[in-house]
């Protein structure tokens, strides 16, 4: 599981992109003569810091609570609390969950071979 603070220091470039589009904003306002206070500057260089980490963690909080609802699909499927059935039900089935109903052989998948001639395709397999 990736640490908080380890998750920030490689989510940081969004942050600062956004900082960066600050800095060229204010660039942008000088070179048309509109002038802002030093003051009002930092505050809209806190505000961007603040919606940025605020969506960094929201990204690594929606990750950490993806992983754990993948892992106990996992678990209930290997103690037979749900079944396959109800698994492959569901609108989107975890890449975990796919790997390991292959492995056990519960699922194949198969590559169908596929012959072009002319414009139609020919399936056969």
């Amino acid at each position: 599981e990736t640490s908080l603070l380890l998750y920030f220091s490689q989510k940081f470039q969004t942050v600062a992109g956004a900082g960066d589009q600050a800095i060229i904003t204010l660039a942008i306002l000088e070179d048309f003569h509109i002038e802002i206070t030093h003051g009002v500057f930092w505050m809209m260089m806190a505000v961007i810091a603040i919606l940025g980490a605020a969506l960094v963690y929201r990204d690594y909080y929606q990750t950490k609570t993806e992983s754990r609802y993948h892992n106990r699909l996992l678990s209930q499927l290997k103690a037979d609390e749900i079944s396959v059935d109800e698994i492959l039900a569901l609108e989107y089935v975890p890449r975990e969950i796919i790997s390991y109903l292959r492995q056990t052989g519960i699922l194949s998948v198969q590559q169908k071979n596929t012959i072009i001639q002319g414009s139609s395709k020919i399936f056969y397999g």
